[in-house]
């Protein structure tokens, strides 16, 4: 079965939710320039939180542009600025705004990803 993607939140005030779903390996890709993602294109989106659930195998995020991972995922877990974590930066050489979540091994799996859009000015 392959991913499925629900748009949870997407406000005008910057900030993206979205929950991925699936059984199989494979890779879901979050498009900047999709009017419904609506993230920046110049790498100023934030991740700020994650929620998953996997019966085996990982999950990695990656920004893209000169990829770089953003996190790899495993088991289950969470991590949200308001239990202290830090947000991840984009990182990525050359940032498109684009995001790759791909899951490695065929295996039930969820995640819940929250992006937030921070200006640097």
């Amino acid at each position: 079965m392959a991913s499925t993607s629900q748009l949870l939140v997407n406000s005008a005030t910057g900030r993206l939710v979205v929950k991925i779903e699936g059984t199989g390996a494979d890779t879901t890709t979050l498009d900047a320039s999709n009017a419904a993602v609506n993230m920046p294109e110049d790498g100023t989106a934030q991740l700020t939180s994650m929620w998953w659930t996997m019966a085996s195998g990982d999950i990695t995020i990656t920004w893209k542009g000169g990829d770089k991972v953003a996190a790899i995922l495993s088991g289950n877990g969470s991590w949200t600025q308001s239990s202290g974590m830090p947000a991840i930066a984009n990182n990525a050489t050359s940032p498109t705004g684009d995001v790759t979540i791909v899951k490695g091994t065929a295996s039930a799996y969820s995640c819940v990803l929250e992006f937030a859009n921070y200006t640097t000015s």
